[in-house]
């Protein structure tokens, strides 16, 4: 009897006291503990973490807590007032879980909640927390589930001061379920991004599968942020540092500009746009899989690896590239284009160890082609040290100026400052500008570079090969084995422009071998005049920029045509109808005059081109000269003599000048003397002869031409037919021989 009692006491006792401690707890103001909460908080994430509203608490198997005003301190250089601030956090926890041991959170719900992403110009995150140890993983095994997150009215700030961009995210609406049984996340939600709407969906493996990194973890998302598409289903496996994936992706949208603006970027407009392809990561490297992405009508599929993304440590990759017009491209790269015929491109793009390779890739814009191998060496320890080296191969079949023609148009864009740079300065007089000369490009780059080319098809006629070969070492640029070939004509030529001083030093040296002017010249300078072209050049000089550098020319210049036909329009412009001799020469009907031979030679010092013999012998009349071009002064002073043939051997029309700026030639009869003049007599010779120290060199280049043959006999004979000592010009110790191609003997 004495024990039942005490055991209905002892039970009374305490179905009293949980009777008054359940009571207490739902009288008790559960702010009581707000203090404790907050330091422990704090502590955890090495910020300030305040609760400024109540805290309410539901009892029970799931019991509720409910936080309202809860703010955390934003790093001390954060520009936000707080990282993170939640008007209320309403949790609702399993206790049964609790006892087993596990945090099994049945809901979480946010509302009217602010989050300030910041990183510095040092790189420093605030979302990065002293507290804790993100690596250490759940020592003691305990495993957190949650099974439903909601979201409402919330808004998050991101700002790079590093990279300098910055985007606003708001959500209206975000609901995430996890599954009971399979475990599998289901997410929706929507708001808007940079003022856009957006909406998305996710569906994950379950969160279980992220604790087993042998499982790969399935991600199925897609997206839509105003008019743009995205979505990617694959797997990520092996999280928490995400550094192995495999997805699918598709991304698409009628203008890559406006996408561009959400990432903080200002492009142009551009076509529609799409991206589709397979994505690989492991560790460090990324492997694209048929990548392709299309704008309008330019299309780029991509195989290969990537190692190290953002420092691109190695790469190779097989690309393609195709389209309609490269402008829209062009305007990617900020520059003006105006629209170019439609370009392909193949091949294979590596890098690794510094060096860059293009190859075996093969290229075409409209009927033009290009293909080879070019290698460029970043920091290659050539002779001028460690500097980037460019070695490869160019050869074309077929290139056609015409696809060439838009490309020269090519603009300097606005850097920003409202005013556009231009390619080169020129004073207000001058036609030749006096720009800088590449001491410092020479200088930082070295390359060995061999180009071939089958055929050029130009406006002006089809040449039949191009062949060169360039070489940059320690400063000094080659050109050497430029060879041309147009028919029956050829040009050889050589050039060097040494950096390796102070100043640039520049050498040219060439001929040209019965080469047909159609071949050079304009369709519309060909019907004016027209003929087989030979010659010579050599000329060196040096300086800092343009004009010093003309100043400082010296060599010889020698042109000779033959076979070819000079226009009466052309004639008169010249201005020998000034005195009507034209008219008289060649007749009222006549449109053309053929060119028996015409020679220009010129001694070149200080950069002035000093007359050794100018002469233009047609069927109606011989035109002889003498004079200066100074390149330096942009000056021209010539004087020019006509001679009819047929009329009266010995008489001859007033002279003209041709004097002025090269932005103003003008050319004028000479009144003054011109009685005297029609007194005077001259002996054939005296006006040809310093044609004869030219007739070794006029024989070769256009292989014996018998109208300038017999021009040059004329040269070493008198009007009389006999040998005139007093008129005969000596000829040179030994013919002239372009630099660097032997003369024929």
């Amino acid at each position: 009897m004495n024990r039942r009692r005490t055991l209905s006491i002892v039970f009374i006792a305490c179905a009293s006291f949980l009777a008054a401690l359940l009571v207490a707890l739902l009288v008790w103001d559960w702010s009581w503990f707000r203090g404790h909460a907050e330091r422990a908080a704090s502590d955890a994430i090495g910020r300030n973490v305040t609760i400024g509203g109540l805290i309410s608490v539901d009892l029970g198997l799931t019991t509720r807590v409910v936080l309202n005003d809860v703010t955390m301190a934003n790093s001390s250089w954060g520009k936000a007032d707080s990282f993170a601030h939640v008007e209320r956090l309403d949790v609702s926890v399993s206790v049964p879980a609790l006892i087993r041991g596990e945090t099994e959170i049945r809901s979480l719900a946010l509302s009217g909640f602010t989050v300030a992403l910041e990183r510095n110009a040092n790189g420093d995150a605030n979302w990065i927390f002293k507290g804790g140890n993100p690596n250490r993983g759940n020592e003691d095994g305990a495993q957190i589930a949650i099974r439903r997150i909601t979201m409402r009215d919330g808004s998050l700030r991101f700002s790079d001061q590093q990279a300098s961009r910055s985007f606003d995210l708001k959500i209206a609406t975000m609901h995430g379920t996890i599954a009971e049984e399979s475990g599998e996340v289901v997410v929706d939600g929507t708001g808007s991004f940079q003022g856009m709407p957006f909406d998305l969906a996710l569906n994950t493996g379950p969160i279980d599968a992220l604790r087993r990194r042998s499982r790969p973890f399935p991600v199925d998302l897609s997206a839509r942020v105003g008019e743009n598409r995205f979505s990617a289903n694959g797997s990520i496996q092996a999280p928490p540092r995400l550094d192995s994936m495999d997805f699918r992706i598709n991304l698409e949208g009628p203008d890559l500009s406006k996408l561009a603006n959400l990432a903080g970027m200002d492009i142009p407009a551009t076509p529609a746009f799409a991206l589709r392809g397979r994505v690989v990561q492991k560790g460090d490297t990324l492997t694209f899989e048929n990548l392709s992405a299309r704008l309008g009508e330019n299309a780029l599929t991509v195989s290969g690896r990537v190692r190290s993304l953002a420092e691109a440590e190695a790469m190779d990759l097989h690309v393609d590239a195709k389209g309609s017009n490269l402008a829209v491209l062009a305007d990617l790269a900020g520059l003006s284009m105006p629209e170019t015929a439609p370009y392909e491109f193949k091949g294979r793009v590596v890098y690794g160890d510094n060096e860059w390779t293009l190859d075996d890739f093969s290229a075409r814009l409209g009927r033009s082609d290009l293909a080879g191998n070019i290698r460029v060496n970043i920091i290659a320890a050539g002779k001028g040290g460690a500097l980037p080296r460019v070695t490869g191969e160019l050869r074309s079949n077929a290139l056609d100026l015409d696809d060439f023609d838009e490309l020269f148009g090519v603009e300097a864009r606005d850097e920003g400052d409202g005013q556009k740079r231009p390619n080169n300065a020129t004073t207000k007089d001058r036609v030749i500008p006096d720009v800088p000369l590449p001491v410092e490009w020479l200088k930082a780059i070295e390359g060995d570079v061999r180009v071939t080319v089958r055929s050029i098809e130009n406006v002006y006629g089809d040449i039949d090969s191009v062949a060169g070969h360039v070489v940059l070492e320690e400063g000094k640029l080659t050109i050497d084995q430029l060879d041309l070939t147009a028919g029956d004509g050829k040009l050889a030529a050589s050039a060097t422009v040494d950096a390796r001083g102070d100043s640039v030093a520049v050498s040219l040296n060439g001929e040209i071998r019965k080469l047909d002017l159609a071949t050079v010249l304009p369709k519309g300078a060909v019907e004016r005049i027209n003929g087989q072209l030979g010659g010579s050049v050599t000329l060196s000089g040096g300086g800092q920029s343009l004009l010093p550098l003309l100043k400082s020319l010296h060599g010889e210049v020698t042109a000779f045509l033959a076979g070819g036909e000079l226009n009466r329009l052309l004639a008169e412009a010249t201005g020998l109808d000034v005195l009507g001799t034209l008219r008289s020469l060649v007749g009222d009907k006549a449109a053309t005059t053929r060119i028996r031979c015409m020679v220009a030679d010129f001694d070149v010092d200080g950069g002035v081109l000093d007359s050794n013999a100018l002469v233009l012998d047609t069927d109606s009349l011989l035109l002889t000269g003498d004079g200066r071009i100074s390149l330096p002064d942009e000056a021209v002073n010539i004087t020019l003599t006509p001679r009819a043939r047929g009329i009266n051997p010995l008489s001859f029309s007033a002279p003209l000048t041709v004097s002025g700026s090269f932005r103003d030639v003008r050319i004028a009869p000479q009144v003054t003397g011109l009685g005297a003049q029609a007194g005077k007599t001259f002996a054939l010779g005296l006006l040809l002869g310093p044609m004869a120290a030219l007739a070794p060199v006029i024989e070769e280049k256009l292989a014996g031409d018998s109208n300038c043959a017999a021009l040059l006999k004329d040269a070493r004979t008198p009007s009389d037919g006999k040998k005139d000592e007093r008129n005969e010009v000596p000829s040179k110790p030994s013919p002239r021989e372009p630099f660097g191609i032997p003369q024929e003997r």
